[in-house]
């Protein structure tokens, strides 16, 4: 039988530090992948360790084939801690990637189809924020994102990916201008969305919702603990129906935002019964090292009280756990569906070339669930304005 060994690793001088896993290891030794996160961004991270006598030595692969020579190293607790004693080919090398931005410059030579001679972009570093809200298609103009999916009807699309650092501030910037457009009804897609930060998920709950309880955190799974975060109606936006779109991948921040407007009535969920991820991570400072750490620190739990953390269950259907959709409003997806469906979501982000066509036309990808969404809201549209159009 396999055995699941997890240490915490350190870099005690770079301000890195993560969680290792790996199967049929005793010890620390040996080589560890991890990951480090920087604002919502990921950064991979492999190590070696091996053990001379009671202490650890090891590497870390650098740049340009250099490793960073770690010593020193210690195992207690599950932890692994050491420092870097090679300043030149390591601590360097770590901020040159992790670290503060210098505003160095590069060029790149790129071959490119259709281009007779190789392409020379200079770029400057900079620190490169991935969004995580999109719309429903691009603009050919200037590539910013068309939300509406639906133009006469005026029902708009968004997508959302995560709840990245700055995803509340993207949201703003999108409601801003669909209000000010003024639309009619939203969808707001979160399926396959893992979660991500625990304010940025209650900023957008109170875009939504006019006051009341978003959620409520219990530290350690404890009642007498419990702290209860609540909206305020100044600054939400609330006169246009919308449907939150939910499958087996939304999870965590994704279950507290669809569950909180589900509770509140403020939108109908559609789709597929959520993840049912009910616990909390925080990411918090790590002054030992300048970095920070991802703990589980709480379960939350939505404003009707409601159980979503499916490890607190046996799992069976019909069991109370995870988010539900509406009434009338499950709709499955098959396993080929569902997979169109991921990469179709996964690529959303690409900016397609303007200047050539593309080398295939991918077929069409009918959207059952996103088909659902908008019939309910057109006859939302139809019964609000009550003269029996209906324009599709």
């Amino acid at each position: 039988m396999k055995r699941i060994v997890a240490v915490a690793i350190v870099l005690s001088l770079s301000g890195l530090m993560g969680v290792a896993r790996a199967d049929d290891k005793k010890g620390p030794t040996g080589t560890w992948k991890w990951e480090i996160e920087r604002n919502g961004n990921k950064v991979p991270v492999t190590l070696k360790l091996k053990a001379e006598g009671d202490k650890l030595t090891g590497s870390m692969p650098g740049r340009n084939n250099q490793e960073t020579k770690i010593e020193d190293g210690t195992f207690k607790d599950g932890a692994v801690t050491f420092k870097v004693t090679r300043e030149r080919n390591g601590n360097k090398t770590v901020t040159k990637y992790t670290g503060k931005i210098d505003g160095d410059t590069m060029k790149l030579k790129i071959e490119r189809e259709g281009e007779k001679e190789p392409v020379v972009k200079e770029l400057s570093r900079d620190t490169v924020t991935v969004e995580s809200l999109y719309g429903w298609k691009r603009n050919e103009k200037d590539d910013s994102w068309d939300y509406y999916i639906d133009p006469k009807n005026k029902i708009a699309y968004l997508y959302m990916s995560q709840f990245a650092r700055y995803t509340d501030e993207e949201m703003t910037k999108a409601l801003k201008q669909l209000q000010k457009d003024g639309v009619k009804g939203l969808v707001l897609d979160l399926r396959f969305n893992p979660g991500g930060f625990l304010d940025v998920v209650v900023n957008i709950c109170d875009m939504f919702v006019d006051d009341g309880v978003i959620v409520s955190i219990r530290p350690g799974n404890s009642r007498a603990n419990e702290r209860t975060l609540r909206g305020h109606s100044e600054g939400s936006y609330l006169n246009f129906p919308m449907v939150v779109l939910v499958n087996d991948g939304s999870a965590s921040a994704s279950e507290i935002l669809s569950a909180c407007l589900q509770d509140h009535e403020r939108a109908v969920v559609m789709g597929e019964r959520s993840f049912g991820k009910g616990s909390v991570q925080n990411v918090e400072k790590f002054p030992l090292t300048g970095g920070k750490i991802k703990l589980t620190t709480a379960t939350f739990w939505p404003p009707s009280g409601r159980n979503l953390n499916k490890a607190s269950t046996t799992g069976k259907e019909e069991e109370d756990w995870g988010v539900k959709p509406n009434k009338g409003f499950e709709l499955k997806l098959d396993r080929a569906e569902k997979d169109e469906l991921f990469d179709r979501l996964y690529n959303w982000q690409v900016i397609p070339r303007r200047d050539v066509p593309p080398k295939e036309v991918k077929k069409e990808f009918k959207d059952r669930q996103l088909d659902m969404a908008l019939e309910y809201l057109r006859g939302q549209i139809k019964v609000t304005r009550g003269d029996g159009k209906d324009d599709k």
